[in-house]
Parts: C-alpha cells; sequence; structure tokens
C-alpha cells in the first residue's frame, strides 16, 4: 500500500523520480473504477498536482500494467547437466521427451533438422521403457548412443531445441546462457537457431558470447534477420556513482 499526500508527491515531482519510473485513461478506466476509494477520491484531476500525477504516472503505470498481463513467459534456464541413460518423473527433460514421443511427425522431423544443423548428430528417438520413465538416444558416427554417452553439447542444447520446437512456451521466452561451456563455432551457431525463433516469437536471451552475438550480427547485415526483430544491450556494471545501465550496441 502507498501513502501518498500533496506534499509528498510534490516532492517526487520536483525531484522526477517518479516521472522517470513509469497517458490520461487511468481515471477512465475499469482499473480505478473497481477500486473502492473514499468519497472524494480521486480528488479533481484538473488540479495541477494531481494533473500530473495522473498523466506522468498513475495513466503510464496502469498501461504498462494492461500491457503486461498480455504475456507469459517460458523460462529456459542455462542446461549443464550430463546427459542421463536414463529420464524419470524428478529430471527436467523427461516432460520435453514425452511431449517428443507424443509428438506430431513435423515436430519430431524440427528437432532433428536442428540437431543435424547443429552437429549434434541425427536421429533422436525417444522410448517410454516404464510409467514417466524414458530413454534417448541420438545416432553419431554412425553408431546409436544414450545421452550420457553424448558429449555435453548434446544435453546442454537438446533440452533447448526439444523446448522451442514440442514444447509449451509462453509469449515471450526468457533464456539464461544457452552457449554456457559449448565450444565458440557451436555458440556462433547456435544463433541461427535463435535467428529463426525471432521469426515467430518474441524471446530475450542472456549472453555472454561474443561468438553469439557476432553471429546475430551478421545475420542480420546478410539480410536473414530483419533488424527490427533484434535489439541487443550490454549491461554496464554499477559503480558508486549509478546502479547498472542498458547499453544499446
Amino acid at each position: 500500500r502507498f501513502d501518498v499526500t500533496p506534499q509528498t508527491a510534490r516532492l517526487e515531482a520536483d525531484y522526477g523520480h517518479i516521472s522517470r519510473l513509469f497517458g490520461p485513461k487511468f481515471f477512465d478506466s475499469s482499473f480505478i473504477s473497481a477500486l473502492e476509494l473514499p468519497e472524494g477520491w480521486p480528488p479533481d484531476y484538473e488540479d495541477d498536482l494531481w494533473k500530473f500525477l495522473k498523466e506522468k504516472i498513475l495513466s503510464p503505470l496502469a498501461d504498462q500494467i494492461h500491457e503486461a498481463s498480455r504475456f507469459t513467459t517460458t523460462y529456459a534456464p542455462s542446461y549443464r547437466a550430463s546427459g542421463q541413460a536414463y529420464y524419470g518423473p524428478s529430471d527436467s527433460l523427461t516432460r520435453l521427451l514425452k511431449s517428443f514421443d507424443e509428438g506430431r511427425n513435423s515436430s519430431r522431423k524440427k528437432v532433428n533438422t536442428w540437431i543435424e544443423k547443429l552437429d549434434l548428430g541425427r536421429d533422436l528417438q525417444v522410448e517410454r521403457i516404464g510409467p514417466s520413465l524414458y530413454e534417448a538416444t541420438i545416432e553419431q558416427n554412425g553408431d546409436r548412443r544414450s545421452l550420457a554417452e553424448c558429449g555435453s553439447g548434446v544435453s546442454q542444447l537438446l533440452p533447448l531445441i526439444l523446448q522451442f520446437t514440442v514444447g509449451k512456451t509462453g509469449s515471450v521466452l526468457l533464456v539464461e546462457e544457452p552457449e554456457a561451456n559449448l565450444h565458440p563455432d557451436l555458440q556462433a551457431r547456435l544463433a541461427d537457431l535463435f535467428g529463426e525463433l525471432a521469426k515467430v516469437g518474441k524471446m530475450m536471451v542472456e549472453t555472454h558470447s561474443e561468438y553469439f552475438i557476432r553471429r546475430i550480427q551478421y545475420l542480420v547485415a546478410r539480410g536473414d534477420i530483419d533488424p527490427d526483430l533484434v535489439q541487443i544491450l550490454y549491461v554496464e556494471p554499477p559503480s558508486e556513482e549509478s546502479s547498472s545501465q542498458l547499453r544499446p550496441i
């Protein structure tokens, strides 16, 4: 709960703190009409102070809340675990393997297309061998191998590929350090996958990889990705004078 008096609001307005944080739809909105306000509230918004609060703070805030409510998010963490021979109910990959096993042929084909594009192998096969217990194998160099027998690139990137193709995602996908512990060449090729995803959905990717960033820039320059679909932001570390800052690259 916020207790705002004209004095404190005027103080904040004078210093410009509030106005930087967050349009005149607020007092006419169903949002404000749903509030149980005391008699006389909201006050006459023709008053200079409340006009400022309405136009510069409350209306933009209400618009942002409305806009945010339209989105759902899916979080894809950085996968650093080693591959396993079998995946059971407590394993995070089990849900995605189940979706692959039960999915349409077109979805499974997309998965295998990206496995080959990223040079991870070919022909992912998933077999249900018990209640909520799955075995996943990939063909590499002519041999079929379990994920436990594959390199770290497979165990890290397969969950991402599955999430993007057969998993259920929200309207915004949040991805954390997809390049972690990967070879530089694979970090760069990973950008191709995200470039395709940017054409069909919204995402935010946290990365420390210059190879990934340079590849995204190259794909934009080559015309493979619409520049309007990409924004690269560098997070400036905090200093004694200021907090972290976002700088467009």
